[in-house]
Order: C-alpha cells, then sequence, then structure tokens
C-alpha cells in the first residue's frame, strides 16, 4: 500500500497543456478515479505517477519518497492498460510469470502467489490457454493478474473496461472494487465513464484541459458540484441549465422565465438583482401537458425509453435542450407542447460569467 502526492504538476505539449498544474493525495488504499473527457490529462497524470511520462515540473512523492526521477521498474507499481497487452504466444500461466522474471524470488514462492492470484481472480481454467483462445473479459483478467502478482503498492489502471461489452464491464467493474478492497492497495483508475466514476470510487478527481475541477467523494461531486462543468459531467442524464436572477432583499427571490419563487433563507447574502445559471437534474424538473403562468414552455424533441424509467428530451424556444426523468408509460409524440416547472429548493446556482458554484 502507498500514499501518493502530487506536487505541483505539469506537462506540456506543444503549445497546449497536458496537465497545468496539478496538487493532489491520493491515500493509502484509496480508490481514486480520475474522470473526465478525452484530452483532459487524465492518462498523463497516470503516465507521470508511473514514471512513463516526466512532469516539465513537480514532484513525485510516493510514501515520503520522491521518486520524480526513478523509472517505472524501481517504483513497485502495476499498470493495466485499456487493451490486454499479452505475449499472444504464451499461455496464461506464462505471461504471469513474466511479471516475476527479473523478481528474485524462489520456485515456491513463485509458484504460491500465481496459485493466489489465480485464485482470487477466478482464472484457473484459463492458465493453460493462449490469449487468442479467450474473450476480451478473460484476457483482461489475466492481464490484471500480471499486475497482481507483483504484489505492487499501486495499481494503475488506464480505461481498462473501455473496450468490453456492457454487461462484461458491469461483471468487472464489481471485481475490480472487490478486489482493491480486499487486497487494501492503492488503485488509481482513469476513465471517461461517470457511471464507472460514480459507482467504484472513493473519490473522484474531475479534471478538464489539464487542470483539476473538483475532486471528492461521489456524493459531494454529484449534489455538491463546484463548477458548472462537473454538474454538467457527472450525472446520467446530465445537468440542466436554466439563465436566471435571483432578486436580492429581506426574501431573496429566483426568476427563471415565466417561473418566480422564494428561495426560503437560501444565498440570503446575494446583494441586490444577480444574474445567475440555474442547474436542475433531470429528477427534479416536471413535465406536464397544461400549466399555469409559471411555468416554463418547451416541446418533445425526442423521448428515450429505459425501461423501469423514459426520459423525454425537451427543446426549449431559445433551441437549448433539456431532460427530465418521467415514468416508464409516458407516451409524448415529436412536437408536442408542454409545459416544465421545477422546486426552487432542488436548483444549484452558478456564476454564469465565471461558472463557479454559489453557495
Amino acid at each position: 500500500m502507498a500514499r501518493i502526492n502530487l506536487q505541483g504538476i505539469s506537462k506540456k505539449f506543444g503549445a497546449s497543456a497536458g496537465v497545468e498544474w496539478l496538487d493532489m493525495q491520493i491515500a493509502d488504499g484509496e480508490l481514486l478515479i480520475l474522470l473526465g473527457p478525452s484530452g483532459c490529462g487524465k492518462s498523463t497524470t497516470l503516465n507521470i505517477i508511473a514514471g512513463l511520462m516526466a512532469p516539465a515540473s513537480g514532484k513525485v512523492i510516493i510514501n515520503d519518497e520522491d521518486v520524480t526521477d526513478l523509472p517505472p521498474h524501481q517504483r513497485n507499481i502495476a499498470m493495466v492498460f485499456q487493451s490486454a497487452l499479452l505475449y499472444p504466444h504464451l499461455t496464461g500461466r506464462q505471461n504471469i510469470l513474466m511479471s516475476l522474471k527479473r523478481s528474485g524470488l524462489g520456485r515456491e514462492e513463485i509458484a504460491r502467489r500465481v496459485s493466489e492470484t489465480a485464485t482470487i481472480l477466478d482464472i484457473g481454467p484459463l492458465l493453460d490457454k493462449l490469449p487468442s483462445h479467450l474473450s476480451g473479459g478473460e484476457r483482461q483478467r489475466v492481464a490484471t493478474a500480471k499486475a497482481i502478482v507483483r504484489q505492487p503498492d499501486v495499481f494503475l489502471l488506464d480505461e481498462p473496461l473501455a473496450a468490453l461489452d456492457a454487461a462484461l464491464r458491469l461483471t468487472l467493474r464489481s471485481e475490480l472494487v472487490n478486489l482493491q478492497k480486499r487486497l487494501r492497495t492503492t488503485m488509481v483508475f482513469v476513465t471517461h465513464d461517470q457511471t464507472e466514476a460514480m459507482t467504484m470510487g472513493d473519490r473522484i478527481a474531475v479534471m478538464r484541459a489539464g487542470r483539476l475541477e473538483q475532486i471528492g467523494t461521489p456524493d459531494d461531486v454529484y449534489n455538491r458540484p463546484d463548477t458548472l462543468f462537473v454538474a454538467g459531467f457527472v450525472g446520467s442524464p446530465p445537468m440542466n441549465f436554466f439563465p436566471g436572477e435571483i432578486i436580492g432583499g429581506e426574501s431573496p427571490r429566483l426568476r427563471c422565465g415565466a417561473m418566480e419563487g422564494e428561495l426560503k433563507g437560501r444565498l440570503a447574502t446575494v446583494p441586490g438583482n444577480t444574474q445567475v445559471m440555474i442547474a436542475v437534474r433531470p429528477q427534479h424538473l416536471r413535465v406536464r401537458e397544461e400549466g399555469g403562468p409559471g411555468t416554463l414552455s418547451a416541446t418533445v424533441f425526442a423521448l428515450e425509453h429505459l425501461g423501469k424509467e423514459s426520459v423525454i428530451i425537451l427543446e426549449m424556444p431559445d433551441r437549448t435542450k433539456v431532460r427530465a426523468i418521467v415514468d416508464p408509460g409516458v407516451r409524448a409524440p415529436v412536437g408536442t407542447a408542454l409545459q416544465l416547472d421545477f422546486d426552487m429548493e432542488d436548483a444549484l446556482f452558478f456564476d454564469p460569467t465565471t461558472g463557479h458554484a454559489i453557495r
């Protein structure tokens, strides 16, 4: 197990910043998710921790030791990539043994580790098969075994489930979390899939354009996003955004189009009339066929049936799209005029200029 401390890490690729002044502490035994869109710096950060890439500035500290200038093999780190990197001419067992080739361990200890690893990952029947005879999920299990058989201080996983089908991703997701908790090993997991992040991580570090937008528990980043980007990126379906205005005073009120209501003590310190961006989760948006003067008008753009629920995609008069979760039996033909509203208590507020949350 290991503690990881990234201090002022920066890395540029030409004129663009791969990572820009990243400070992050990863606790001993923690499963940290690096989440963000493609090109945000997730894999660059992982490669810098692994020693596969040198930072332009900053330090990588593992267990109070500065390893910034150490090569990968001296960091006691194991890495699993999106595609299982297995030698095609070697069996599963031989591939796993390659990780211990220069370990200096005795034959009995090597055999014990391979047997123990095969039991943990339930890959006993796969040990004598070539990679070409294994499914994608089976190859990824063997690749994971190659990593953990070394008993490293840190596991680094770079989108290891991205190439698998949805059902297999669901299975391996829970298996990886169970494995990490049983081994109590520090794990850093890169993904652009926010569902993976929410279901797997002890904490989530949301990145954008090389910068750390927010780091916190899944509950923190979902219910208390620090920025508009985090609010829109974390959650499926994503948050809806409406321009609005807070009317200050002893009893602050919120105005959103034709809607207006009391904030009941929230944001009492906001001065005067303040323009805001209002964020509302799809489950908090109410859809009605008829509405009063205090509702928002929209038309049905599409309807997505998900089995246990449906998602109506609505087009506002300014052509922006919003999403609302409704009962699975709801029928709404494209072009149908509907009315929307929401409770003020369910809304979050952001500064439309800076993108930062207004608490």
